[in-house]
């Protein structure tokens, strides 16, 4: 009966370290989130309606944090109208940034609004926590 107990606390262990072991693998190589950042002045509704309509019917991965909000500025002027989306890598936001279908969809934004954006690597979800 001892030898079973010591062959089972083995096992215990040996799962167990696995499991730890797949775990910090996983999170060493997983991507950091990304979070694309718009700032924008709308001058022609409909055109940024069209644009807005546009992406909407796109697959994507994002979420949104912040959408058509306002800013309280600290320092310089504050945009009109801001958004923040989250992606779940670099890697997505510049695909879909770059993908075909968004780019049909530019000059609408253009003519639409004054856009200034730019993509933020976050923290790595462990980093993030700490």
């Amino acid at each position: 009966m001892k030898g079973w107990r010591q062959v089972a606390a083995a096992a215990s262990i040996g799962i167990f370290a696995g499991a730890v072991s797949v775990k910090l693998a996983m999170a060493a190589t997983a991507k950091p989130p990304a979070y694309l950042v718009v700032e924008y002045e709308i001058t022609d509704r409909d055109a940024f309606q069209a644009y807005i309509k546009g992406v909407e019917s796109l697959p994507t991965t994002r979420v949104f944090l912040a959408r058509h909000a306002k800013g309280v500025p600290l320092t310089g002027e504050p945009p009109k109208w801001i958004g923040i989306l989250k992606y779940p890598s670099l890697e997505e936001a510049l695909a879909f940034e770059n993908s075909t279908q968004y780019k049909a969809l530019v000059s609408a934004r253009d003519k639409g609004t004054k856009w200034r954006a730019y993509v933020v690597e976050g923290l790595p979800e462990q980093a993030a926590q700490q």
